[in-house]
């Protein structure tokens, strides 16, 4: 009878860390989907801020000129200055987007090893178990 409760008991360890990584291995998917989110809401982000950027330097350079200046030297100075600034602050959106994504996916794949360690351990811990088992 001992080899029979110690069977079900390896077989229920066994089980027990099967399903310790499939949870964790759904925790790994929607780490990486979190993460693909992140990239895509800053590539969003980027975009409108470059959109708006290139609309109020337009109507900057469009007030200039109305105002009787020639967009020479200082006037368009500014005006690239500004652009390269938008530039720059749309490129570290994107930079941004991309780090929380490789944290996410660094982090899914944590928890695909913490899962694969459930199982093994589940199945040491049922072989531990028929192996004291009382086999006379």
């Amino acid at each position: 009878m001992s080899i029979f409760f110690s069977s079900v008991s390896a077989a229920a360890s066994i089980a027990a860390g099967a399903v310790q990584q499939a949870a964790f291995n759904t925790q790994a998917k929607a780490q990486e989907e979190e993460g693909n989110l992140k990239r895509a809401e800053a590539q969003e982000e980027a975009i409108r801020i470059e959109k708006e950027r290139k609309e109020a330097r337009a109507k900057v350079g469009l007030a200039f000129i109305k105002g009787g200046v020639t967009l020479q030297f200082t006037p368009l100075d500014l005006i690239e200055e500004q652009e390269r600034e938008d530039e720059q602050e749309a490129y570290s959106i994107r930079k941004r987007g991309f780090a929380q994504q490789k944290l996410a996916f660094a982090n899914a794949q944590v928890s695909r090893s913490r899962g694969r360690a459930a199982l093994l351990g589940g199945i040491a811990s049922g072989a531990s178990t028929m192996a004291q088992a009382d086999w006379t």
